[in-house]
């Protein structure tokens, strides 16, 4: 699996140096183990709400990487979505959290079974936006989970300090 996204993120640098993608892109690497290991326990009826990287996330959660490539193209990398996979991503710093937050309300109300899980960046946990949702979701939802990753290359934070607090499920109480 690690070979393929790798391979997939190389085909869209590729598609990108020959001028075929005509808008910004973000690719993903050297976080292929901990994001695998991490979908293992997402389900395919779950939701996965991506940031402005979220080919692997695409990839590693059933979306078919020739549907992936084509909205790239057409220059949607930072903002792929696939309603039928229960994809989102939003190039939005935070944006994807609020659009979490109705999902898991909406899977609450219908008492359904499914979760919603958020991927962010390492430093939007410092924005308003996740900071009130956070504290409305610990009165109202508990069925969506909040997951960032880093590459370590954080400049304002000593992120091998923090990514317990990171890594925790903070949407459940």
């Amino acid at each position: 699996m690690i070979e393929r996204l790798k391979k997939f993120e190389l085909l869209v640098k590729e598609k990108y140096e020959q001028g075929l993608i005509r808008a910004p892109i973000h690719l993903s690497g050297g976080n292929e183990k901990p994001l695998i290991k991490i979908f293992k326990k997402i389900k395919k009826s779950d939701w996965v709400i991506s940031n402005w990287r979220s080919h692997y996330h695409a990839i590693l959660h059933g979306v078919p990487e020739k549907e992936i490539l084509n909205e790239i193209i057409k220059g949607k990398s930072m903002s792929l979505n696939f309603k039928k996979y229960k994809f989102i991503s939003s190039s939005i710093v935070a944006g994807g959290i609020p659009i979490a937050l109705g999902i898991a309300m909406g899977i609450r109300k219908n008492k359904k079974k499914n979760k919603v899980h958020v991927f962010i960046g390492d430093m939007t946990f410092e924005t308003g936006v996740f900071h009130e949702c956070y504290k409305y979701s610990k009165i109202q939802v508990r069925s969506a989970y909040i997951k960032s990753y880093s590459c370590n290359l954080s400049c304002s934070l000593p992120l091998w300090k923090n990514y317990k607090y990171f890594s925790k499920w903070i949407f459940r109480r």
